[in-house]
């Protein structure tokens, strides 16, 4: 059997403006039965289940109806194949949406409610949120002037609109939410009216009986079916303007704006936000911060506090031991170690009181550092738009399309849900994103609609999600990971600045910013530059013995660049930067652990296949990434569910577990300089736990060098 053919005969029964969007579609029987007086029964094939298929649904459906027929010798599959039955039109396959304007009846007869006349009201009502008025205006010009396709439904019509269906496919219908679009104190000041009732509060306008629903599950159906009962027709689908009109795109924002979050959706992003959100459970020594050894003894709340961690209380123990020695030396060393462990213990608690701050924190240090070496211009901590959200000061015309704009700028750079929400704790109190709740559902909306056109952040857009497909091995060989971390930083630059020209960048500020060494960056920008991908302009140094040495003047961005999009690579795990940055500096995981790490952040819990295919180009994967995997496991960066075999981040004690780590790899490395030296970890181990500490030593040492050597230095040219 020729499946398409057959969907094809039943399209060309459909009006071409439906057509155009080639809706997947299901069958059912025009002859039918009453259900109670005035109401027929209007569903699928009896016969025919079809809650198991996911995909290709119309074909699948059809080989349903012909595998039955065959094996029951049924006439269903003959009257397919003759066009003699009714067609709906799933929604949830298809990229259509319809909304259903209907009037509320009472047993009379009698119309109780009417969705045109409270679209009509709405229209004239005088919202102070002009964002509302304005989508409320769209929506009555469309549907109430007939502007849109539509199909009489008995007591209302169903308004036929194009939209993709991955920007909103949900399995119950949305209602106009009133209450939602009204506030109490504008009602109170300028009470809405309809149907000769005046309402002054939110909880009057709960009595009006909604009729305007979106309709995005199942099928609805479709124009020119018609119902037989005993023979003679009882209702029939009519198209107006179908035939003659095309149909208009619904706004993602008036959708998402106007109409109430279906059941299902609500409790799926309820759940999401808990799972992002939930408080983990922990000892919390945050009270200890300020208390000393002394203020201890004899108290016994604080004494049970310490009770709590072994090796804190073992510590507290030598130092009462110390005390009846009367040896100064060993209690201040005691004293030494006790402050040590619970100054780490009292900041992980802090940390664990809201997971995933550590990451925000450092990212705040590494700029403050860039700053001192970045030439006109200075960083902004993630954003300007981020930045003027965390004033107290914060006041926007519009909040939700201001915020809107950060969201979209961390979806289209695959930033982590779950960090986003730790940020939004930093938020000033009228921000719409101190809400979960907005972060997710702009989230979930713009994750599949960026803006991708001839503007600025049109073109950067398209850069962005060109780099997270493409397979830089192919460009640069083993130098992939370094080209492919510094020209995603640039590009995130271009987004900050809304510029393809950088001009305040030194070899310190894209190393900081791009986690690559700083000895590697001149050689990763020659690759760049020598694959088109950038351009950069330096200024020449020549010294008086003849050296020449280089500082960056300005980089250039290609915008017009193309490059071969990589089919196997999935944006979900392409990331453009890592949240947690101290993994790339440790060599047991490094870039390919951090990245593993970052997929998990950004997707949730992940079974080893899954881990793997976030390098499809990795040869020998196995070997390059299960390593990394059990390293991350083995200093509890990440945990394993052995019923479910999936690994998930573990957000409790990200501090203390990265100390730990750091004291490991630093008691290892004395251990192999000194062989026969028996040193263990230990927490009060004075070594610089983040890489940026470091690195702002280095930086210093650095800077005094060269200002010492600046009379050395010659003329200098640009070029």
């Amino acid at each position: 059997m020729d499946y398409q053919n057959l969907k094809n005969k039943y399209l060309s029964k459909l009006p071409q403006s439906i057509r155009n969007y080639n809706p997947e579609l299901i069958f059912l029987n025009p002859n039918t039965r009453w259900t109670k007086p005035g109401k027929i029964r209007k569903k699928p094939l009896d016969e025919i289940l079809f809650g198991d298929i996911t995909e290709d649904f119309t074909e699948n459906y059809i080989k349903k109806i012909e595998s039955y027929s065959l094996k029951n010798n049924s006439s269903i599959l003959k009257n397919l194949e003759n066009g003699e039955l009714n067609i709906g039109i799933m929604l949830e396959y298809s990229d259509i949406l319809v909304i259903d304007i209907d009037s509320k009846l009472d047993k009379d007869g009698n119309v109780i409610t009417n969705g045109n006349e409270i679209i009509y009201a709405l229209d004239e009502y005088d919202f102070k949120n002009k964002t509302i008025k304005k989508h409320i205006s769209t929506l009555a010009n469309i549907i109430c002037s007939n502007k849109s396709p539509r199909v009489e439904t008995g007591t209302g019509e169903h308004h036929y609109f194009h939209f993709p269906r991955e920007l909103y496919n949900s399995r119950k219908t949305k209602s106009l939410n009133l209450v939602n679009i009204f506030k109490d104190e504008d009602l109170q000041s300028n009470p809405f009216q309809y149907n000769g009732v005046i309402y002054s509060s939110l909880e009057q306008l709960k009595n009006i009986v909604n009729t305007i629903d979106i309709l995005a599950n199942l099928y609805v159906i479709a124009p020119g079916s018609e119902f037989f009962i005993d023979g003679k027709s009882v209702k029939k689908y009519k198209a107006k303007g179908l035939n003659t009109l095309e149909l208009p795109t619904l706004d993602p924002e008036l959708l998402f704006s106007l109409f109430k979050l279906d059941e299902k959706l609500y409790k799926k992003s309820e759940k999401k936000i808990r799972a992002l959100e939930d408080e983990i459970q922990f000892d919390d020594f945050r009270f200890l911060d300020d208390i000393t050894i002394d203020d201890i003894q004899g108290n016994p709340e604080y004494e049970s506090l310490i009770a709590l961690n072994d090796d804190l209380n073992s510590r507290y123990k030598e130092y009462i031991n110390a005390i009846e020695t009367g040896n100064e030396i060993i209690i201040n060393e005691c004293i030494r170690r006790f402050e040590t462990l619970k100054q780490i213990l009292a900041q992980n608690s802090n940390y664990n009181s809201n997971p995933l701050s550590l990451f925000t924190e450092q990212k705040r240090n590494k700029i403050k550092l860039m700053n001192e070496y970045v030439r006109k211009q200075r960083y902004a901590i993630h954003s300007t738009i981020h930045d003027i959200v965390e004033s107290e000061n914060y006041y926007s015309n519009d909040r939700s399309k201001f915020e809107f704009g950060y969201i979209a700028k961390a979806v289209n750079l695959n930033k982590p849900v779950s960090v986003l929400i730790a940020d939004s704790k930093n938020f000033a109190k009228n921000a719409r994103m101190k809400e979960p709740e907005f972060i997710l559902q702009a989230y979930e909306k713009l994750e599949h609609n960026f803006e991708i056109n001839d503007s600025v952040i049109g073109t950067i857009n398209r850069l962005i999600l060109q780099a997270r497909r493409t397979n830089f091995s192919k460009y640069f060989g083993r130098s992939q990971n370094n080209c492919k971390l510094l020209y995603m930083y640039l590009l995130k630059l271009a987004s900050d600045y809304l510029n393809f020209k950088l001009t305040t960048e030194s070899t310190k500020t894209l190393a900081l910013g791009s986690t690559i060494s700083d000895r590697s960056i001149f050689y990763t920008l020659d690759k760049l530059i020598e694959k088109s991908f950038i351009e950069v302009i330096y200024t020449y140094f020549k010294s008086k013995d003849g050296r020449e040495f280089r500082f960056i003047e300005s980089i250039i961005i290609n915008k017009d660049l193309i490059t071969e999009i990589d089919e196997n690579i999935q944006l979900i795990h392409s990331h453009t930067s890592f949240d947690f940055e101290e993994l790339v500096f440790m060599s047991e995981i490094g870039k390919v652990g951090a990245t593993i790490y970052q997929s998990l952040l950004r997707n949730g819990s992940m079974s080893i296949k899954d881990i793997y295919k976030i390098f499809p180009n990795l040869k020998n994967v196995y070997c390059s990434v299960k390593p990394k995997v059990e390293n991350l496991v083995k200093f509890r960066f990440i945990t394993y569910d052995e019923k479910t075999k999936l690994y998930s981040i573990n957000r409790k004690d990200i501090f203390l577990n990265l100390v730990k780590a750091k004291v490991e790899k630093e008691a290892e490395k004395i251990r192999k300089k000194k062989p026969n030296t028996k040193i263990k970890p230990s927490l009060d181990m004075d070594i610089p736990l983040f890489t940026v500490e470091k690195k702002k030593e280095k930086y210093e040492k650095d800077r005094k060098f060269w200002n010492e050597k600046s009379a050395y230095l010659g003329e200098f040219k640009t070029a």
